[in-house]
């Protein structure tokens, strides 16, 4: 099977050094990373109390920064988990685990 995707690439040009473009993302975004995810994940109960603990991480923007991860941890609450192992095996042909 075969798709194809129309991408636009959009370049943002900043006056400012890249530390600074860091800083000001950083400040606007919540964070997540460190350990809290994997701690809120496994204190909650079910997929609400999930929701509802990790959405204290968001910041006034909505967004919030996580680190990367095997998300299949969350996912499997919500049993899409080897759904979507499957679907990726299917499109990179790589195992997924």
């Amino acid at each position: 099977m075969s798709r194809t995707f129309t991408v636009e690439h959009i370049v943002l040009a900043a006056s400012r050094p890249l530390a600074g473009v860091i800083a000001a993302f950083e400040a606007a975004t919540g964070d997540i990373s460190g350990g809290r995810l994997q701690q809120e994940l496994a204190a909650a109960a079910d997929v609400e109390d999930f929701e509802r603990r990790s959405r204290a991480y968001e910041s006034d923007s909505g967004f919030m920064r996580f680190p990367d991860q095997n998300h299949g941890a969350w996912l499997a609450l919500y049993g899409v988990a080897a759904k979507l192992a499957a679907l990726a095996e299917r499109v990179t042909g790589a195992t997924v685990q």
